[in-house]
């Protein structure tokens, strides 16, 4: 006896799918944090949430704070809108927006080519609620407070 796949063929989209392609996309900073690099320099990680379409992809940047790609710092901050010269701390670059111009790394993925600042875009799209982080929700049962 044939039985069909136990999907609901209504569900499938007209379009979707498949990778995206590079262009200007609005971004969000979902995570920073300052390190230690495997190069031994020390810089800034970014976990960038590039908005595309209704989704959020993550996008990983680097930046080392090394005299030749401060510049970098300064595209940064214009593009997320706060003062490179006065230096905020890490945490409060998480939820700042931007634009920026993504390519294809060598595997297909979107890589950050070049942060654009907000004078030459205008203000960055707004992320709706349903692609914004969110934290998970503890399992059922869980009451270990850590």
């Amino acid at each position: 006896m044939i039985m069909p796949l136990g999907y609901d063929p209504s569900s499938i989209p007209d379009s979707g799918g498949g990778r995206v392609q590079p262009g200007t996309y609005a971004y969000m900073v979902a995570e920073a944090v300052e390190k230690k690099f495997r190069s031994g320099s020390f810089g800034l990680e970014l976990k960038l949430d590039v908005l595309v379409g209704d989704r959020a992809i993550p996008v990983y940047e680097r930046i080392a704070y090394k005299p030749n790609v401060m510049w970098k710092i300064k595209r940064f901050a214009e593009s997320a809108g706060f003062d490179a010269k006065n230096s905020p701390d890490v945490h409060q670059l998480v939820g700042m927006q931007g634009r920026a111009e993504f390519v294809k790394d060598s595997r297909g993925y979107l890589e950050l080519d070049e942060f654009l600042p907000k004078e030459e875009t205008g203000a960055p799209a707004s992320f709706p609620a349903r692609v914004a982080p969110v934290a998970p929700a503890a399992p059922a049962g869980d009451d270990v407070p850590f």
